[in-house]
């Protein structure tokens, strides 16, 4: 330092020291021998001081001395007045002192300050004290700052080492800040600071206020060197600590094995940190448990046993809570309350220090090893510490630092390993893709000889193929005609047959013989029987060819399943056997296609006829689960265990006896099936044998109400009020039945249970129609009818029979005017009404065959009272309804030169012809075009060979009706 700036410190303590002078010329308290001898001490002492300015930190020592320490007596007055008395202020600093600057007793050794005021470094206050305490005092004291200065000195040197050598983690102003903390409270606190206190009652408060000068010295003297030896032990301490850590960090970044590094890592922290037993563990994400990896410190046999047992997650993080939380560690005390992790060591420590500060053996430090992103992947957990003292929390910092490096050092491993790995997977699958090519190579050539040949081959195939395909797709054209030929031109004749026989069977011919009849009745049954063959085979043979179309629509089931029991009664006549249906009235419709649904309920009751010899067969349906099950149970001979799998499959009839009793082809369950199957229902059948047969399927219930059946809400076309129709039956259900038909309908209905009363009423009442059962008590309805048409007064009454008796010839010769067989429907007993009112229709009846069209003529004719004109040809046909449009059209599809859908299209393009109603009646097998060439176009389809002649009549009835309403 230059000579000028040192005489500038030297002018500023003479400075002081002339104020110190004239102080005392001006307050006479203050001039006692020992003063000058104190002035003479301090000139010296400023000297001592003037020599550290040759120090870096000089300047800062000078500044702490003339206005850190002058500021802090400021205070002093202050505090007396305060605290109150010298006893609760001296109490108080003891208490300051021992808890914030625990000294030991070796840092003060000097026995003048313990003899004046009794005190202990332990923190007790004597009450005995010397008599005169200022006696020789000043020369005493005067010597004792002097030494202080030079030992201030000697510490500033070694003050500014220790800061040399920890720059690179400590700032300046970091440094000092913590050598400066509470320097005011430790002045009082000294032995040395409370002279002040002592020498009030002598010399007051000037004299107070001069002596603290050099108290104040002394103390902070004192204080800089015990805070200065302390801190050169801790920094000296951490200095090594960082250069070992340092050390061990850079090996550390060589090591590529993680078992090595982390005992490496455990190691380094109980030789460096002072720590006695350290224990690694790592975080398993997946098992989430922590395993113990690396010690140090431990028994081998106790650290193999710790490395069998993983800790669980939750047991290690409750611990990190910020009330344990010290710096970056959590150090939980043994008195914490929580549960203690399992340590097979701990039992072999014992504490070696006592006190509030002392480490407990079931104290836990933890040490978070945090990864690149902040997540956990381990923790170190040291134990027992050399000192045997708790750490603080700068005592912690060196072991957070490392942590941190031993951190990264783990991440690096984990990476080098995934990198490693990874390329030795990729090593591994260059190394196949190598082979692999290889075997490519080795095998392309083969491969193109291969392939080329495989082409010539495929192409050879596919021009087989093509060959093939067109020859498949031309005969499943010809198949596909000849089935449509074969069905009109097998159900044309057959249709013909059966019509002609029914024609002459109900006597429009004449009347017949016994014989005649029994042969007609042999024609009839065994065409019918020829005709179900022949549209079971061209059923069968559509459903496999994938040509079968259903026509859905909402269907009643009440008159399809009393259709097919009316159709079934002759095949049980002369048995002693008993056809029954119960369909309850709310029984929802389904949706379906009527005629397949005909068919099914058809073909099951046909097949429980054929194998039940008395008893009865019950047709039975009814809605469950969003559907329509429908039932046929009959009391026949049933079926045997083994055969019930075998019941549906095509041309199959199980066991020998029923083969040889049952005629047919076997195909009517099959066709079944495969009905059901198409509309999305089940079918199944339970039996026993000798028990009888139920056989059920499912149909889709209808979402929205079924429409009434055609003709149930419209009646007889303009019912004239007040006809009053004649009931007469000896079953009272019947009469209940039919008058609410009736009724509803607006006619007034009266009944009659036998044949005295029948007549009775018929003469009084006179009624517009009556309906006559055959079978009644007494006389029966064939002497009935025969006295009202002997009796002038009754004779013009129309009489519609209605009986389960099948003899229409009688009927008819007795002058009935209609013949209805039970169960009678609500439709066919109105449409027969309503003909007996009506005049009979006009038909145009238009069809190639000539037989179809004799039979059918002669059966509207004389059966249905109507006029029919018919046309072999369409051109004719359509001649004959322009020169006289009819009431009705029957139309057949299949014709030559012009078809049926080119004359239904001339028909619609007339307007006088195109109100007209048309019938369809053809053999032709419909697809979907032809379906919808006819939709909307006309108003009934028939298809051959599946009504019967009574269907005939009705739906026509049904049809003129719907047409005049």
């Amino acid at each position: 330092m230059a000579a000028k700036e040192r005489f500038r410190w030297l002018y500023m303590g003479l400075i002081i020291a002339l104020a110190l002078l004239i102080l005392a010329l001006r307050w006479p308290t203050l001039r006692y021998p020992d003063f000058w001898t104190f002035a003479l001490f301090l000139a010296l002492g400023l000297a001592a001081e003037f020599l550290t300015l040759e120090l870096p930190n000089g300047a800062w020592i000078v500044y702490g001395m003339v206005v850190a320490v002058p500021a802090a007596v400021l205070f002093t007055p202050l505090a007396g007045a305060v605290i109150g008395t010298l006893a609760a202020l001296l109490q108080r600093l003891v208490r300051i002192a021992r808890r914030k600057y625990p000294f030991p007793p070796q840092v003060i050794p000097f026995s003048l300050a313990q003899r004046l005021i009794g005190y202990t470094l332990a923190g007790e206050v004597y009450h005995a004290l010397l008599p005169s305490p200022a006696a020789s005092l000043w020369p005493a004291l005067g010597a004792y700052l002097l030494a202080l200065l030079v030992f201030k000195a000697v510490n500033a040197i070694l003050v500014d080492q220790v800061y040399n050598r920890l720059s690179g983690y400590y700032s300046r102003e970091r440094f000092i800040t913590t050598l400066t903390t509470e320097t005011a409270i430790h002045l009082l606190a000294t032995p040395l600071g409370l002279l002040m206190i002592l020498t009030y009652p002598t010399y007051g408060l000037a004299g107070v206020a001069l002596s603290f000068i050099p108290v104040l010295l002394a103390s902070y003297a004192i204080h800089r060197y015990v805070q200065g030896q302390r801190l050169n032990r801790l920094l000296r301490q951490r200095a090594d600590q960082l250069a070992q850590i340092l050390q061990v960090s850079e090996t550390l970044r060589t090591d590529l094995d993680l078992d090595l590094l982390l005992s490496r890592i455990a190691q380094a922290v109980r030789e460096s940190l002072g720590f006695n037993a350290v224990l690694l563990s790592l975080y398993d994400r997946e098992r989430r448990v922590f395993i113990r990896r690396a010690s140090a410190g431990l028994p081998a046999e106790d650290f193999a046993r710790l490395k069998e047992q993983h800790v669980p997650e939750e047991e290690i993080l409750r611990y990190f809570e910020d009330r344990f939380r010290l710096g970056r560690c959590y150090l939980v005390r043994h008195d914490s309350g929580l549960p203690l992790p399992p340590h097979g060591y701990r039992p072999l420590l014992r504490p070696r220090r006592t006190g509030p500060e002392a480490w407990h053996p079931d104290d836990i430090l933890l040490v978070p090893l945090l990864g690149r992103g902040g997540e956990l992947i381990g923790v170190i957990s040291v134990d027992d510490p050399a000192d045997g003292l708790r750490p603080q929390a700068e005592s912690l910092y060196t072991l957070e630092i490392f942590a941190h490096q031993a951190s990264q050092a783990i991440e690096n491993v984990r990476l080098y390993s995934e990198l490693r790995q990874r390329l030795l997977s990729l090593e591994e699958a260059h190394r196949r893709i190598q082979q692999a090519q290889e075997e490519l190579a080795r095998y392309s050539r083969s491969l193109e000889e291969m392939v080329a040949r495989r082409t010539r081959e495929l192409q050879e195939r596919s021009e087989q193929l093509e060959v093939a395909l067109r020859r498949a797709t031309e005969a499943d054209r010809l198949k596909s005609e000849f089935l449509a030929n074969m069905s009109h031109e097998l159900r044309t004749p057959l249709n013909s047959i059966i019509g002609f026989s029914r024609v002459i069977l109900n006597g429009i011919d004449g009347p017949l013989t016994d014989l005649q009849r029994t042969d007609l009745t042999a024609i009839h049954n065994s065409g019918v029987h020829l005709l179900q063959l022949i549209n079971d085979i061209l059923d069968l043979s559509k459903i496999e060819s994938g040509h079968m179309e259903l026509l859905k629509e909402p269907v009643d089931l009440f008159p399809v399943v009393r259709g097919v029991l009316d159709t079934c009664r002759p095949l049980v006549e002369g048995k002693p056997l008993e056809l029954r249906a119960q369909i309850p009235p709310d029984l929802p419709p389904v949706y379906a296609d009527v005629t397949r649904v005909r068919q099914i309920i058809l073909n099951l009751v046909s097949n429980a006829i054929k194998y039940t010899d008395r008893g009865s067969i019950t047709v039975t349906a009814g809605q469950q689960a969003g559907e329509i099950v429908v039932s046929v149970r009959d009391t026949g001979i049933g079926i045997a265990p083994q055969d019930l799998p075998k019941v549906f499959e095509p041309f199959r009839q199980v066991g020998k006896a029923i083969e040889r009793r049952a005629a047919g082809t076997g195909l009517g369950l099959a066709i079944s099936r495969r009905f059901v199957e198409m509309h999305g229902g089940r079918i199944w059948v339970e039996s026993e044998p000798g028990q009888g047969s139920t056989f059920s399927f499912t149909l889709p219930v209808m979402g929205a109400p079924c429409p009434a059946p055609a003709g149930a809400g419209e009646g007889p076309a303009a019912v004239p009020a007040g006809r009053t129709v004649l009931v007469v039956d000896d079953d009272p259900d019947v009469i209940s039945l039919f008058r609410r038909y009736l009724e509803e309908q607006g006619y007034q209905v009266l009944g009659a249970t036998d044949a005295v009363e029948a007549l009775r009423l018929a003469w009084e009442e006179h009624p517009y129609a009556i309906t006559l059962d055959i079978i009644l008590p007494g006389e029966d309805g064939w002497t009935v009818l025969r006295a009202l048409k002997e009796d002038p007064a009754t004779r013009d009454i129309p009489v519609v029979i209605c009986s389960v008796v099948q003899d229409q010839d009688i009927g008819f010769s007795l002058g009935a005017a209609d013949y209805l067989t039970k169960p009678v429907s609500r439709e066919a007993l109105l449409d027969a009404l309503a003909r007996l009112g009506q005049p009979a229709g006009r038909i145009v009846l238009i069809d190639d065959d000539a037989e179809t069209v004799e039979w059918m003529s002669r059966l509207l004719e004389k059966e249905g009272g109507y006029q029919v004109r018919s046309a072999l040809t369409g051109r004719e046909g359509l001649q004959a309804i322009q020169e006289n449009p009819p009431d009705l059209i029957i139309l057949d599809l299949l014709m030559p030169e012009m078809d049926g859908f080119e004359v239904l299209a001339r028909i619609k393009e007339d307007r006088r012809t195109r109100p007209i109603p048309i019938i369809v009646v053809t053999a032709k097998e419909l697809t979907p075009e032809d379906e919808a060439r006819l939709n909307g176009q006309m108003d009934l389809l028939l298809r051959k060979g599946l009504f019967r002649t009574e269907d005939l009549l009705a739906d026509v009835a049904r049809v003129l009706r719907q047409a005049r309403v």
